[in-house]
C-alpha cells in the first residue's frame, strides 16, 4: 500500500526567538536550511526531517520506498514535494505548519497562496493552520478574531479542508464496496437468559420437520431464528449503549429528585452492555492467551482492528511483476496459483514405498478403530475443541455445541453414528471457507500467503473423533526412535539424545 504521512511538531515560542521577527520562507527559492536534515531512509520508509529549534518547530514527511517522491523545497514551516506514479500520473503535495501567534498568521496565508501558484498539477495539502474556518468551530470562552477568520477564509476560497488530513492512501477502493459480514454466533448472547429458549424452539422445530438426518439444515434453521431474535429482541449493543448513555446524561442534567431510581437502573444496564461489548470485541480479536481480565474492550477493539487491516488485501503482484487490484483478477490469480501448487505429479513409486513398511495394525487396533461411536466419545471430542476458533460457513463455534449439548447433542450423535456406519458424509457438511493468512507483514505476492480451511463444527467433530481413535493406534505404528505424533513423546527428545552423545564423546578422551 502506497502511503504518505506528515507529522507536525507543536510550534512553541523559544526564549531565544521571542524578539526575532518571523521570516517567510517562500518555496520558490528552493533554499535549504542549515538546521534541517536531508532525506533519510529506514528499513521500510524514506523520510525528510526539518529539525526543531530547541523545543520549537520541527516537521517530518515519511513515504513508502516504492513511491517516487521528489522534495522540491522545504523550510521551518513547510515541505513541498511531488509524486510520480506509473510514469504517467504526477501530483504534488505540501505539508504546512501555520504560524501560531496572531500577529504572524498572515505569513501562513501568503505561504499558502505562493505554493498554490507554483504549478497546475493536482495538489494535496497536509496542513495545520492554527486557525478555524468558521466561528462555530471555536470552543471556549474566548471568541474568534473575525479579521483573522476572514483572512483565512479569503486564502482558502479555492480550497476544501476537513482540518485533519494525516494519512494519504493512493490506492483506489475496489468496486462494489465492502463485503457484507456473514452470520456469526456471538458469545455475548450467552449472557441473555432468553437465548436457550430461542435455540431450543428453532432446533426442535427443524427436528419435527424431518431434518434430523440433515445437520446443516438444522443449523441453518437455527441461524435464521437467531438472526431474527437478534434484530427484534437483543438489539445492536453499541447503538443501545449510545442511547442509554444519552438518556442518563439527560436525566443527570435535570434537577429532578424522582429520577434517582431510573438513573440507577440505567447505570446497571449500561454496565451490563459494556460487558457484552467487551465479549464481542474479544471474540473478534482472536486473543487466545488472555484468560481473565477486566475492562479490556479498548485492547480487544485495537487488536481486532489491526487484525482486519493486516489481513486485508488490496492488490497482489503476479510472477511477471504485474499488479492486480480488481476483485475478479485477484480471484482468478489465486485460483490458478493454488491449482498449480497443489497439482499432483502422479508418482508411480507409491506401491514400492508401501511394500517397505514393516509396521501394520494388529487385530486389537483394528477392532478398536471399528467400534461403534458412542455419545460419550462424541461429547468428549466436543469438549476438547477450542470454544472460540474461527467459524466456518455455518457461522457457529464449538461453544454453541458445548453450551447447548442437551438440545443439539442427540441429533449430532445420530449424524456421527450414521456417518461411521455408512461412510457417507451428510450433505453440505464438508463445505469450507478458504482464507489466506499472511506469512509476513504487507505481503505483495501469493507466495507470502498461507491458505487455511475454515470448516463447519460438525465436520471438526468428525475429524476429532477419528483423531482420538488414531491416537490409540499410533504407538504401534511409529517406531520408538520417532519422537513426534505420539502422546508422551517430544520432538526435542532426539536433540537431547544427540547432545548427550556429543557430551560423552567430549568427556571420553581415552582412545580405544
Amino acid at each position: 500500500m502506497a502511503e504518505l504521512s506528515m507529522k507536525q511538531q507543536g510550534l512553541q515560542d523559544s526564549p531565544a526567538d521571542n524578539n526575532e521577527d518571523p521570516k517567510l520562507e517562500l518555496p520558490g527559492t528552493g533554499q535549504s536550511l542549515e538546521d534541517s536534515s536531508p532525506s533519510r531512509t529506514s528499513e521500510d520508509f524514506n523520510f525528510l526531517v526539518v529539525n526543531p529549534v530547541r523545543r520549537a518547530d520541527g516537521l517530518m514527511l515519511c513515504w513508502n520506498k516504492d513511491l517516487n517522491v521528489q522534495i522540491t523545497s522545504f523550510s521551518k514551516q513547510h515541505v513541498n514535494f511531488s509524486v510520480i506514479k506509473d510514469t504517467s500520473r504526477e501530483w504534488r503535495g505540501s505539508g504546512i505548519y501555520g504560524w501560531p501567534t496572531n500577529q504572524d498568521k498572515y505569513h501562513t496565508w501568503m505561504l499558502l497562496c505562493s505554493i498554490k501558484s507554483l504549478s497546475m498539477l493536482p495538489w494535496v495539502c497536509f496542513v495545520d493552520f492554527n486557525e478555524v474556518l468558521y466561528s462555530f468551530e471555536k470552543v471556549g470562552a474566548c471568541g474568534c478574531n473575525m479579521r483573522e477568520l476572514e483572512a483565512f477564509a479569503a486564502s482558502c476560497q479555492d480550497f476544501t479542508s476537513d482540518h485533519s488530513p494525516i494519512l494519504l492512501d493512493q490506492e483506489v477502493c475496489l468496486a462494489g464496496g465492502g463485503k457484507k459480514r456473514g452470520f456469526q454466533f456471538e458469545h455475548m448472547w450467552l449472557r441473555d437468559s432468553r437465548l436457550r429458549g430461542v435455540i431450543e424452539d428453532a432446533w426442535m422445530s427443524g427436528v419435527r420437520e424431518g431434518l434430523r438426518s440433515d445437520p446443516a439444515a438444522l443449523v441453518h434453521s437455527c441461524m435464521e431464528k437467531l438472526i431474527e431474535w437478534t434484530v427484534k429482541t437483543f438489539g445492536h449493543v453499541q447503538r443501545i449503549i449510545r442511547a442509554k448513555v444519552k438518556r442518563l446524561e439527560k436525566l443527570q442534567k435535570q434537577p429532578r429528585y424522582d429520577s434517582h431510581r431510573e438513573q440507577q437502573d440505567l447505570q446497571n444496564k449500561i454496565k451490563e452492555l459494556y460487558a457484552d461489548e467487551e465479549i464481542m470485541w474479544r471474540q473478534r480479536s482472536r486473543i487466545q492467551w488472555l484468560k481473565e481480565g477486566v475492562k479490556n474492550t479498548h485492547f480487544f477493539h485495537a487488536r481486532a482492528t489491526s487484525r482486519r487491516k493486516r489481513n486485508n488485501l488490496l492488490k497482489l503482484r503476479t510472477e511477471d511483476e504485474r499488479w492486480v487490484n480488481d476483485t475478479n483478477g485477484l480471484c482468478n490469480m489465486m485460483s490458478s496459483y493454488f491449482d498449480d501448487l497443489f497439482q499432483s505429479t502422479c508418482p508411480k513409486q507409491c506401491a514400492e514405498v508401501v511394500s517397505c513398511l514393516d509396521r501394520y495394525l494388529c487385530d486389537t487396533d483394528i477392532n478398536m478403530l471399528g467400534n461403534p461411536i458412542t455419545e460419550c466419545e462424541v461429547y468428549d471430542a466436543v469438549l476438547q475443541m477450542h470454544p472460540s476458533k474461527a467459524h466456518g460457513p455455518d457461522g457457529m463455534t464449538a461453544l454453541f455445541y458445548q453450551k447447548f449439548w442437551n438440545i443439539v447433542g442427540p441429533s449430532t450423535v445420530n449424524v456421527m453414528t450414521e456417518f461411521f456406519r455408512t461412510g457417507i458424509m451428510p450433505p453440505n457438511i464438508n463445505k469450507t471457507l478458504i482464507t489466506l493468512i499472511p506469512k509476513v507483514p504487507s505481503p505483495k505476492s501469493l507466495k507470502y500467503l498461507r491458505p487455511i480451511s475454515l470448516c463447519n463444527v460438525i465436520y471438526k467433530i468428525i475429524s476429532k473423533v477419528i483423531a482420538n481413535r488414531l491416537k490409540g493406534a499410533l504407538p504401534t505404528l511409529i517406531d520408538e526412535t520417532k519422537s513426534a505424533f505420539v502422546r508422551g513423546r517430544m520432538i526435542i527428545d532426539n536433540a537431547i539424545v544427540a547432545f548427550e552423545v556429543f557430551h560423552w564423546l567430549c568427556e571420553n578422551r581415552r582412545g580405544g
